[in-house]
């Protein structure tokens, strides 16, 4: 399912230029709960780095939540 989203197509509805990032980050979690650690570290580190550039300390996105603790379970 991840595999088949498209950035393009979500950044016309949505232009926050994250999608990429988004995406990127989806699937480093699910590589992560998968066990592969270094491909879930290379998505995860960049991805987290840009979409962390936009959260609300008070209210984070749930991805960047979920993701966020995908990759702290990955140290």
């Amino acid at each position: 399912m991840i595999a088949e989203l498209d950035a393009q197509a979500l950044n016309s509805h949505r232009a926050t230029g994250r999608w990429p990032q988004a995406i990127d980050a989806l699937r480093g979690t699910a590589l992560a709960l998968h066990g592969q650690r270094e491909s879930a570290r290379a998505l995860l580190d960049p991805s987290l780095a840009a979409l962390g550039e936009e959260v609300n300390p008070q209210a984070p996105e749930r991805l960047y939540v979920v993701a966020s603790a995908a990759h702290g379970r990955l140290h």
